[in-house]
């Protein structure tokens, strides 16, 4: 006991006021953590769990290493709180944490599966260039003021399924190697994805884009999928590297054109299926060249035939004659049964 006692008055003069040993536990084991020689790495070695703590005081976590799981669900940071550099190699929990001030996670390393689900970011969130190595759940979280993932690169999939972004979302340059969900989530101001790289599906079912949405020079791969979204700001395409299907479905009530035509196929593609029902086409534009519909069984030969009739009308209206041309050939094939 009188071992510990010395260890943890060590620990404390180690860290000054920026870390108070009192919000800390470690494991069921009660172990200490130990601190490095140069005093700006600290290691903890087992377990921790700081969870349904409610801190009051700055915190600096920076290049630290959690060897072990680290646990902070329900913890309430009302000061600030900082990451940057951390290196998490075991599961973290931040599920329905509270920050209060601005947290920092930039350049932060996440070995295994991280939780935020139902987390509140109260204000700024810095988290660009982290490196999410495992399945990432944001699920149900929300930012009241700026989120920034700017560059960082999530290698499994990503959830970010209802969550609500009062402000700036700050996705540039981010990397998606695994699906990405953002079904029935909230964008209130700008969402900005340009020059992400979606490697695999992209999912935007049912999401509320309230501001601009900016997914210039953005890569897609598999499939982005924009069904039964709201789209009541500018959007911006230019540049995108459009996936093998786009779905563009259930898109009605649309302010501003949705327009595609500065978009470009990848190399090695010869098309893009789209997909297009339900939605109001004259609010679509696209240089058909590059696409090809394709339908649901959702839909009868009646409402498929009205969707080409309405594209048509509407390359003819732009005068994109070759893509009027294209899409005429396809549509006879259509009336004639052919596939």
């Amino acid at each position: 006991m009188k071992v510990k006692i010395i260890s943890l008055l060590l620990l404390v003069l180690f860290l000054g006021s920026t870390l108070s040993a009192q919000y800390y536990r470690y494991g069921q084991a009660g172990h200490l953590f130990k601190v490095q020689s140069d005093n700006s790495k600290i290691k903890f070695e087992v377990k921790v769990d700081f969870s349904r703590l409610k801190i009051n005081q700055p915190m600096n976590f920076r290049t630290a290493s959690f060897l072990g799981e680290a646990n902070f669900q329900a913890t309430e940071f009302d000061s600030s709180v900082t990451f940057k550099k951390t290196v998490f190699y075991q599961p973290v929990d931040f599920t329905q944490a509270i920050f209060r001030q601005k947290v920092q996670f930039d350049y932060a390393s996440f070995a295994q599966k991280i939780h935020f689900e139902k987390a509140q970011f109260l204000a700024p969130a810095i988290l660009w260039f982290i490196d999410f190595g495992d399945i990432t759940h944001f699920s149900k979280v929300h930012f009241y003021k700026e989120s920034i993932f700017a560059g960082s690169k999530f290698k499994k999939h990503t959830h970010f399924q209802q969550s609500i972004f009062d402000t700036l979302a700050f996705f540039a340059e981010a990397d998606f190697a695994g699906e990405v969900n953002f079904t029935q989530s909230i964008f209130k101001e700008t969402a900005d994805f340009s020059k992400v790289v979606f490697a695999q599906n992209a999912i935007f079912y049912q999401t509320r884009f309230e501001g601009l949405l900016d997914m210039r020079e953005a890569r897609s791969a598999n499939k982005l999928d924009f069904s039964g979204c709201q789209f009541l700001g500018i959007t911006r395409f230019q540049g995108l590297i459009l996936p093998d299907t786009l779905i563009l479905s259930d898109l009605s009530a649309l302010p501003y054109e949705l327009d595609f035509k500065m978009t470009q196929l990848a190399p090695h593609k010869p098309t893009c299926f789209i997909n297009l029902e339900n939605s109001d086409i004259n609010q679509i534009r696209l240089n058909y060249l590059d696409f090809q519909l394709f339908f649901t069984e959702k839909s009868n030969f009646a409402q498929r035939k009205k969707i080409y009739e309405a594209l048509l009308t509407k390359l003819q209206k732009e005068k994109l004659i070759e893509s009027y041309q294209k899409l005429w050939q396809e549509f006879e094939k259509f009336k004639n049964g052919e596939k």
